[in-house]
Order: C-alpha cells, then sequence, then structure tokens
C-alpha cells in the first residue's frame, strides 16, 4: 500500500507547522471552497471565487459539536485560547445533566491543548451527531481574510471585510 505524501501546513493560531496528509487537506478545502463560492457568487456577485492556491491559511476558532452516546447527551468544545506564548486550541468535554445543563467532564491535561483530530474523534465515534458548529477564518495570498460560520455542514455566515461582503442566514 502506497504511503500518502505529506506536507507542512501554516497553523495560524499557533504560528507553527504540522504534518497533515495532502489528499485530505486537499479535498477538506476543495469542499470549502465550493461551499464559499456558491454563497460569494449568490450573494456577492461581483467578487471572483477563489481558488485552492489562493489560501495561504486557515484558522480554526472554534467548534462545539453535541452528540448523543448510550442514551446521555454530550458537547465537546474546541476554541482558541489566549496564552502565555501565543494562541492555542483548548478542548472542554461536557456531560448534560438531566436538565440539559452542560457539566465540565475532567480531561487529561496532556489531552486539553491542541487536541488531535483522532482524539476528539474517539468521543463521538458509534455516537448520534445531534449539532456540528465551527467557525474559522480564511486568510488569502492576497491579504484578505474571510471569516466562515458553520452549522451542521452549511453556511450560515460569511464575512469579507475587504470585499465589503456580509452573508448572514438564519
Amino acid at each position: 500500500m502506497k504511503e500518502q505524501q505529506t506536507k507542512p501546513v501554516r497553523d495560524s493560531a499557533t504560528k507553527s507547522t504540522s504534518p497533515v496528509t495532502e489528499n485530505k487537506a486537499s479535498k477538506n478545502n476543495l469542499l470549502l471552497i465550493a461551499k464559499v463560492n456558491k454563497e460569494l457568487q449568490t450573494n456577492c456577485p461581483d467578487i471572483e471565487p477563489i481558488k485552492d492556491v489562493d489560501i495561504e491559511s486557515k484558522e480554526s476558532l472554534a467548534h462545539n459539536l453535541h452528540y448523543k452516546k448510550e442514551g446521555e447527551v454530550f458537547r465537546i468544545r474546541v476554541f482558541l485560547e489566549d496564552g502565555d506564548n501565543g494562541s492555542f486550541q483548548k478542548l472542554v468535554h461536557y456531560k448534560e445533566d438531566r436538565d440539559g445543563f452542560p457539566q465540565i467532564q475532567p480531561l487529561p491535561k496532556d489531552k486539553e491543548r491542541e487536541p488531535s483530530a483522532e482524539y476528539l474523534k474517539s468521543f463521538y465515534k458509534d455516537a448520534q451527531i445531534l449539532h456540528d458548529e465551527k467557525d474559522y477564518r480564511l486568510e488569502l495570498k492576497d491579504g484578505r481574510e474571510i471569516s466562515i460560520s458553520e452549522i451542521n455542514g452549511k453556511i450560515v455566515k460569511l464575512n469579507s471585510q475587504q470585499d465589503d461582503c456580509l452573508i448572514e442566514k438564519e
């Protein structure tokens, strides 16, 4: 079996590089670009569509996932936290009580910062996804930034201040 090539991708949250599988990163970026371009063409037709090669970096600002497993509802939240040496991704895990109020669940200290995708998936493996919300920012090589909010895979907000384009949906 042929191993996939990896390349370093700039992680603007920590200003570091981490290996990312090229095929997976490209597939995710292409899907995101298609969704962004569809919104831009529909709502801001004067803006040129973006291409994969136009993206300098993609920064995850927050990710909230609610899931049901073995009859109980849980939430994971990953967000940018400011630290002494810059920003980092922080993970918080919740379990809802009988009134639906989230109770923080303890995590190993070494898993709270910069959680891997594999570790995050271990929480909701074999679970029913109830809600999936993501906020991220694309930094383009021409200096533009596009902020994007998705709920359950659909863009609900897109903002490109340099292009004077704001799209908000209910």
